[in-house]
């Protein structure tokens, strides 16, 4: 009965007859066990101090993406705030019949703006 027992235990290979043999092989294998264990916490330690050293550098990099965003957002919006004047510049003109010094101020400054983006170019 006892030898049909060690065979279940052992799963049928490797019988261990001797009780002092079979908790040193647990011994062995629980230390084992435990070294691996160590080693997986000691790897998810690093992995979990590298993320949270990358967590400030991405914040920054959020950051600035909007921060350029934002501006870029303001140059769209303020060259649409040019192109309307000159728009409803164009129309009162058309409308009246007559220039205004304001119309051909803010034409020549649409101008120059985009002769200054043709040099950077």
């Amino acid at each position: 009965m006892q030898g049909s027992q060690d065979q279940e235990l052992s799963g049928g290979e490797n019988q261990i007859s001797n009780p002092m043999e079979a908790a040193s092989v647990i011994l062995n294998r629980l230390d084992q066990l435990h070294n691996e264990f160590i080693s997986f916490k000691t790897e998810a330690k690093l992995e979990y101090q590298q993320t949270i050293q990358t967590i400030p550098n991405l914040e920054v990099s959020i950051t600035s993406s909007i921060k350029a965003l934002e501006d870029d957002f303001s140059v769209i919006k303020k060259e649409f705030e040019l192109w309307l004047s000159l728009v409803l510049a164009i129309r009162l003109t058309v409308v009246t019949g007559r220039t205004m010094p304001d119309h051909w101020h803010l034409a020549n400054e649409i101008a120059d703006r985009d002769a200054g983006y043709a040099a950077l170019a």
